[in-house]
């Protein structure tokens, strides 16, 4: 995917779409080496968990809901961080200008929803 810089910055819940998108391209790129197994298992794992609890949160049914949906999406933001940064260490055939706007996204993407959780305790 091409990242375009001073694009103007789109509303969460479209932000998170792009952000997931980017990931299931980049692992698409990944040679099928076994090392790289669990790379692709788990990143694919948290995308498929962010897109799901996304589209959760935009149709709660409550406050309550809105507010555990926000905090799952929270977990695998930090758990995707976490695993964009291995790939970012141990995967040597990737497009790093890609995976560095990803991490920074992905940072950006936490210090929104931190807030929102951390009002919900």
């Amino acid at each position: 995917m091409e990242i375009r810089a001073g694009e103007p910055k789109k509303d969460f819940p479209e932000r998170l779409f792009e952000f997931t998108e980017m990931i299931k391209e980049i692992l698409n790129t990944l040679p099928s080496l076994q090392e790289h197994g669990i790379i692709i298992t788990e990143l694919s794992k948290c995308v498929s968990n962010l897109r799901t609890n996304n589209n959760d949160t935009r149709s709660g049914t409550s406050k309550k809901v809105f507010m555990d949906n926000a905090e799952i999406l929270l977990r695998y933001m930090i758990e995707s961080d976490c695993w964009l940064r291995i790939t970012k260490r141990h995967v040597k055939e990737i497009n790093t200008s890609d995976l560095e706007y990803l991490i920074k996204e992905s940072g950006e993407l936490r210090r929104i929803l931190e807030p929102i959780v951390q009002k919900s305790r």
